[in-house]
């Protein structure tokens, strides 16, 4: 802004364009000063970035809190359908041998399942719970956000697509029907799974990162505990075959950090330690291989663990599922037998 004066006649202040620079130098007589920032609004910052990686990833940051909360709604999932089967599981009875009626809770199949299930919820809600805490501390930076969301995301999406899976196979034919939830939020799940971040994708750019060094996550707090036992011991397979490692590969080693963190923040939580060894064999039978290999554990000692885990769980079955929480959001038809035949009365009748 200037004062316009004319064959000395002043013509009041106007705006004039001047040419301050030509991008490289300031022009004669042209003197420029950064200002400190301003508060309130900010300038746009439309500068070239240093590192265009870093640019990008802070331009979509936000995806990584996305892949946090996703991941965190599979809890509830879990905890409404394993009631759902469950409760299914003492009301339905069969005939036995000896004539007499026999729920199918009664069955290992259905025992082992369930109970599983239940050990999963109770080590994920502290796992998540911390995951949240790390993930909203000031000074941690954005590579180990993304690596702490892409570690839970791993772990819950692999536990649940196989639980939910498994549970709506124990419900038989009932567990194919939307109506009882199992079969309805294994589909949303799976959606959840591939949104803000597929979990294939993002356990490959984890695993390859930390296998580079690039960052790290918190360490093991007691490295002779054998979940802690068995990263390591991923770790040091990948870092030996690396350059050869295929891509299905870093899953299980992503997979098998979170399985660490998990427990350790449920023991941390006090979980019961019931449960706890429960999650434990679970987890161990899903790489039975290496426990065999590498840590001295046979075949029949694994599932030893896992019997006398869910032996010890077993009698609070039903104190568990009504621990979830989970009745007052659950509407089955198959969790009574009035329920049930008011369901099946209100079904469109042909004659």
């Amino acid at each position: 802004m200037a004062r316009l004066i004319v064959a000395g006649e002043d013509h009041g202040l106007r705006p004039f364009i001047v040419w301050l620079n030509d991008g490289y130098r300031m022009h004669n007589g042209i003197t420029s000063q950064k200002l400190p920032n301003r508060a309130g609004s900010r300038p746009i910052d439309h500068s070239k970035p240093r590192n265009m990686e870093d640019h990008f990833l802070s331009v979509i940051g936000r995806v990584t809190v996305g892949t946090l909360g996703l991941s965190s709604v599979v809890i509830p999932v879990l905890k409404r359908s394993v009631y759902v089967a469950g409760k299914y599981s003492i009301r339905r009875h069969v005939q036995g041998n000896d004539g007499k009626p026999t729920p199918i809770i009664s069955f290992w199949t259905q025992q082992r399942l369930i109970l599983h299930t239940l050990a999963q919820i109770a080590v994920f809600e502290p796992y998540t719970k911390k995951c949240i805490r790390q993930f909203m501390e000031p000074c941690t930076k954005s590579t180990v956000r993304h690596g702490v969301a892409a570690t839970l995301k791993a772990v819950l999406n692999s536990a649940t697509q196989s639980s939910l899976y498994s549970l709506a196979e124990r419900c038989g034919a009932q567990g194919l029907f939307e109506y009882n939830h199992i079969i309805q939020g294994q589909l949303e799940t799976r959606g959840m799974s591939i949104a803000e971040g597929d979990v294939l994708a993002l356990c490959i750019r984890l695993a390859s990162e930390l296998l580079l060094g690039r960052y790290s996550l918190p360490a093991a707090r007691d490295p002779s505990a054998l979940l802690a036992h068995h990263e390591q011991g991923l770790f040091d397979e990948s870092h030996n075959i690396i350059k050869n490692m295929t891509k299905g590969h870093r899953s299980p080693l992503v997979e098998a950090m979170g399985h660490r963190m998990a427990y350790e923040a449920a023991v941390e939580a006090g979980v019961n330690p019931n449960l706890l060894a429960l999650y434990e064999a679970g987890v161990v039978l899903q790489d039975s291989s290496w426990y065999v290999q590498h840590a001295g554990l046979t075949r029949e000692a694994q599932f030893e663990n896992d019997s006398r885990a869910l032996d010890a769980c077993l009698p609070h079955l039903d104190h568990m599922l009504d621990g979830t929480e989970a009745k007052e959001y659950a509407d089955s038809p198959l969790l009574s037998q009035e329920e049930w035949d008011r369901f099946t009365a209100s079904l469109e009748t042909f004659t």
